[in-house]
């Protein structure tokens, strides 16, 4: 019997998208870097101020490339793009940097500079390796955690230093406003998540009480081409006679942990909406559940920041 030649195809499509990606994403970019770097150096000699229009120019162009990705693909640039966009603006504040004197105070701060780009590239990648199923991925991304954070606590100790002994000067104050904004861009899409969930729970103001009754996961593709399983628990709950049913998020280990049978007949308080019963506000379902007597009161529960309308939470993917 003829067997079909599928997993062979589909392994040849996928090297050739890595082939094409490196060509696209890595030797383009350092030929072009190649070509560029006698100019760039040349117009940073001339005049310090040169190289921040450089940079500017170069987060425009990147910027544009981001753009062209999100509409050619209809959906906003994946981790890796984002994190191949910032490496080359750390390629030109490199060669930048290379290029000017080494006593310039233009050279310290290009530096600072290079070492917050090249921090915030591998940040971007270790998160794309983190939801990767391999360990060897993990190992990695953990690794580059350790070592931002390690390299984060050095500089903040320099600063401090600075601080003490009274020797303030420009670079101390760029390194200050560049770890304010490097720590507020890691914690921006959390704060935006929690804005935007206690907004919605404001709206939500009516109470009744939830029976799980069901844990699914539901595995799907990331943007990556990657499968994801993000567990959720089917809760049903009931309005003026009414049966409705939502999902709240729990998180795999505490799946795996306790076994789906230790959560079924739990009860979670639901605040749902007077005038929409159906959008509904659910906290995450987690060990705290099991610690709950199944008859006690949901008042007696103090919710948490999850928003779950009707065709899930709002948090997306849970791996």
């Amino acid at each position: 019997m003829d067997k079909t030649n599928t997993p062979p195809e589909k392994g040849t499509r996928r090297w050739a998208v890595i082939v094409r990606n490196l060509v696209l994403y890595g030797a383009v970019v350092i030929l072009a870097l190649v070509l560029l770097a006698r100019p760039i150096g040349d117009a940073v000699r001339r005049a310090d101020a040169a190289a921040f229009w450089i940079l500017l120019a170069t987060l425009g162009a990147v910027g544009l490339n981001w753009l062209t990705y999100a509409a050619i693909h209809r959906r906003p640039p994946s981790l890796p793009v984002f994190a191949h966009g910032t490496f080359c603006l750390f390629l030109v504040a490199v060669i930048e940097c290379e290029a000017v004197p080494k006593n310039s105070p233009l050279a310290s701060t290009l530096a600072i500079v290079a070492g917050y780009l090249a921090a915030a590239s591998m940040l971007l990648l270790s998160f794309r390796l983190a939801v990767v199923k391999n360990r060897a991925a993990h190992v990695v991304a953990v690794g580059i955690w350790i070592l931002v954070g390690l390299a984060l606590c050095a500089m903040a100790y320099q600063v401090i230093r600075e601080i003490e002994i009274g020797r303030v000067n420009q670079d101390t104050w760029i390194s200050l406003g560049s770890m304010a904004a490097f720590s507020l861009g890691l914690c921006a899409p959390l704060i935006r998540r929690s804005l935007r969930r206690r907004a919605s729970r404001k709206r939500k103001t009516a109470l009744a009480e939830g029976i799980i009754v069901q844990i699914i996961g539901e595995t799907y593709l990331d943007d990556e081409g990657d499968a994801v399983t993000p567990y959720f628990a089917r809760i049903l709950y009931e309005v003026e006679g009414v049966t409705h049913e939502t999902r709240a998020p729990i998180y795999r280990i505490v799946v795996r942990r306790y076994g789906k049978g230790a959560f079924l007949g739990r009860t979670v308080p639901v605040w749902y909406e007077p005038a929409d019963p159906d959008q509904v506000y659910v906290k995450r379902i987690d060990r705290h559940v099991l610690e709950t007597d199944s008859r006690e009161s949901p008042t007696d529960q103090d919710p948490e920041e999850n928003t779950a309308p009707k065709g899930g939470d709002e948090g997306g993917g849970l791996d």
